[in-house]
């Protein structure tokens, strides 16, 4: 019953807070180009062909920072062709001072990341231009494609209005950019094949986005507005017309090949044979609606985990790193995932498949079919483990559907589960919505059901369920937020931070922009939560303001303090080390952390914090330096220092970490990882060469390691790994 009155309450405010569409996301549209039969593209980032000239553009582009709406300080031209198999997009960034263009990166993949702060996708030190396209023009999906002058590519999935931002997705395109006298120009050659897409003629969805770092400023074709806008709001991108034509590339089939060897001293992850093969199969049954099959799926050159002190009573949370559950892992997010904390609740996390404490569990295979259809998005994914360590063999079962609803919103329904030899299924399954009532007010939620292998009756203790409501314009912003996940609400197949509690958030900003002292931008924060478990008694509260200080340079700090208090019902080992006490805490935090601009070659970050302790204090300590050299190579250490002194005792952890990335090419990179762990003396080392010696085929040459000071051997298994995959399409 309160839950109903609060979401009623939501909803009346959201009613009652609508607001016309800003200027900004009026719909706007210019036409593609067919290019004619006799002429090609030579992709040399130079525009020199005449078809070039002859097609459209995108129009001026307006400000989204500094000056909200203001025309663009300097002048953006983007020009679209296409023909029956590809899309081009030709870019000239013309800049006035084109010696001052910064280009630092040129590896693959590092040009643009997700902000923290805002959600948005931000560009992480150069001069960029990044490209939107929702192919299906549902208003919620869409892909990136993004360069800098250098040429560095980068593409991303965004789900759901950027709900979801999938930075790790990759797919098959090229890139080439060139400087001149009037700034820089860039050539994207995207096959079609690559980007899901309907064949009716119907209009793209289609942005730009572009930064000019020297000014840090950001400027945009549509949803420059920042009442709730931006790059990564999908519904008020403009139009692509004249898209018609197309042929169907092939058979739309794509066999990847993968072969394996690794030389490995001791043996800890379940593998036994020193060479192996592994098979991917990507087949596009309809536009628009594509089955992946993967056979013996090996990712041995996946990224490796930073290292992490659980300083906490709750688990630690690992992002997800393997290629074959990154792609189109946006249809199958079912949520919450949180700001600055792990994710509260998720009903499916891909790292239940293959991993344990123990080690790697091998992948016998699996099948995935995602797609859309009409107003309706899909999917369903199905994969297998073999018996290895502490885990039998384990089949895993997700499906997902999603309706579109209104303007960027959709209703969906999701079932995950698991199954192993000798035991029931478990799983979890749930409806959720996202609903936009107006252009600055976003509504989401879910109700879900969790059951497990001793019982298939469902019980009120099993339900999770979730109401948000945020709404942000340009001088503040609000969101509400309602959590409960009852004490048997753990999904098998997800992710839970923490079940038996009743959750309630609030988050007041309001922005100004003084023009004194070259700042641009000061934000206040003021954050409320009470936690208390399902039967009312409490069990966390927090309340404390945040000042955030921009500056024209991108130089930023923060000060925060947060009054807060904890009740712990039950005893647990601090770092497994220094037993914790039940009883009454108080919980104040205060801190600050600053950030100077990442376009300098040389910048930090670092941050600071003091907070009352169960019983006792804790210091926190953290910072990273990082070192430009060129566009070729980026060192950088970053060092994380805890200092607790409780009832129990003192314990002091730190870890420190080198990270050295070299990049031959835009298509050859070297990256280096030295972790050291001074609280268990242990030192993890990772080295991971790649080549992308043809577009989608590529090798890769990776060494890990682990060593124990106190222990004159190997703590875990050396291994040097060879993997060569190849594309070929059909």
């Amino acid at each position: 019953m309160r839950c109903r009155r609060l979401a009623a309450l939501l909803l009346s405010f959201a009613s009652a807070a609508g607001a016309q569409r800003q200027t900004g996301a009026s719909i706007a549209s210019f036409g593609a180009l067919r290019l004619p039969s006799h002429d090609r593209i030579v992709l040399d980032g130079r525009l020199s062909e005449s078809a070039w000239r002859l097609a459209s553009s995108v129009g001026e582009l307006r400000q989204y920072d500094p000056d909200v709406g203001a025309p663009a300080t300097e002048r953006t031209d983007v020009r679209v062709l296409f023909d029956s198999t590809t899309l081009y997009v030709g870019v000239h960034a013309y800049d006035t001072r084109p010696s001052e263009v910064i280009a630092r990166i040129l590896a693959r993949d590092q040009l643009m990341l997700v902000d923290p702060f805002s959600g948005q996708l931000a560009f992480a030190s150069d001069d960029g231009i990044a490209i939107l396209i929702d192919a299906f023009h549902d208003r919620r999906n869409a892909v990136v494609f993004a360069t800098n002058p250098n040429g560095a590519e980068f593409d991303a999935q965004i789900t759901d209005q950027g709900r979801e931002v999938n930075v790790a997705w990759r797919t098959v395109w090229r890139v080439a950019a060139a400087r001149s006298d009037s700034g820089w120009t860039a050539e994207f050659e995207i096959p079609l094949r690559s980007i899901r897409h309907a064949v009716d003629g119907r209009p793209w969805g289609f942005n730009v986005f572009r930064m000019i770092r020297r000014k840090n400023e950001q400027v945009l074709w549509r949803s420059w507005s920042r009442d709730n806008a931006g790059f990564l709001k999908v519904s008020e991108a403009g139009d692509l017309t004249g898209l018609a034509g197309f042929a169907r590339a092939g058979a739309g089939l794509e066999l990847k090949t993968s072969a394996i060897t690794r030389a490995v001293h001791g043996n800890a992850d379940g593998r036994t044979t020193p060479a192996d093969a592994a098979l991917d199969l990507k087949y596009e049954m309809r536009p628009g609606v594509t089955l992946d099959a993967t056979a013996n799926t090996d990712f041995a050159q996946a990224d490796v985990d930073d290292v992490q002190i659980n300083l906490t009573r709750f688990n630690l949370f690992f992002p997800e790193r393997r290629d074959f559950f990154l792609e189109n892992a946006g249809v199958f997010e079912f949520g919450a995932r949180g700001v600055f904390e792990p994710p509260p609740w998720l009903m499916f996390f891909s790292r239940r498949i293959g991993i344990s404490d123990s080690g790697e569990i091998p992948v016998v295979g699996g099948l995935r079919l995602t797609g859309r259809e009409g107003g309706q998005t899909f999917g369903l994914l199905q994969m297998r483990t073999r018996a290895a360590l502490d885990q039998q063999r384990r089949d895993y079962s997700v499906a997902r559907y999603k309706r579109d609803v209104g303007d960027g919103g959709f209703v969906g329904a999701m079932y995950s589960g698991v199954t192993g030899r000798g035991r029931r299924a478990a799983g979890s399954g749930g409806l959720d919505f996202q609903y936009w009532p107006t252009s600055t007010t976003n509504v989401q939620g879910f109700v879900a059901q969790v059951w497990d292998s001793a019982s298939r009756v469902p019980r009120p203790a099993s339900r999770a369920h979730r109401l948000m409501l945020d709404r942000q314009v340009e001088r503040w912003g609000a969101l509400a937020e309602r959590m409960v996940f009852g004490e048997r609400a753990d999904p098998p197949l997800g992710f839970a931070t923490r079940t038996d509690i009743q959750r309630n958030d609030f988050q007041l900003r309001f922005t100004f922009r003084p023009s004194v002292a070259n700042l641009r931008r000061v934000e206040m924060f003021n954050f409320a939560s009470y936690i208390a478990r399902t039967d009312g008694a409490l069990q966390d509260w927090g309340v404390g303001p945040a000042l955030s200080f921009t500056f024209d340079s991108g130089e930023d700090v923060t000060f925060y303090h947060v009054e807060a208090h904890t009740v712990l019902d039950e005893t647990f080992d601090l770092a497994d080390r220094l037993p914790i006490a039940v009883g009454s805490f108080a919980n104040t935090q205060t801190g600050m952390f600053v950030n100077t601009a990442p376009s300098r070659p040389v910048s930090f970050t670092a941050g600071g914090q003091f907070q009352d302790f169960y019983g006792g204090t804790l210091w926190t300590a953290n910072g990273s330096l990082r070192l430009a050299f060129g566009s070729r190579a980026l060192l950088s250490f970053t060092r994380v220092f805890n200092e607790a002194a409780v009832p129990a005792g003192h314990l002091v952890t730190n870890v420190n970490a080198v990270r050295l990335g070299v990049a031959f090419s835009t298509r050859a990179s070297l990256a280096t990882t030295v972790q050291y762990d001074a609280l268990d003396h242990v030192l993890r080392s990772n080295a991971r060469l790649a080549y992308l010696y043809r577009p989608g085929s590529e090798l890769f040459i990776v060494v890990n390691g682990e060593r124990d000071d106190d222990v004159a051997r190997p703590r875990q298994p050396r291994t040097l790994l060879a993997k060569l995959t190849y594309l070929a399409r059909f």
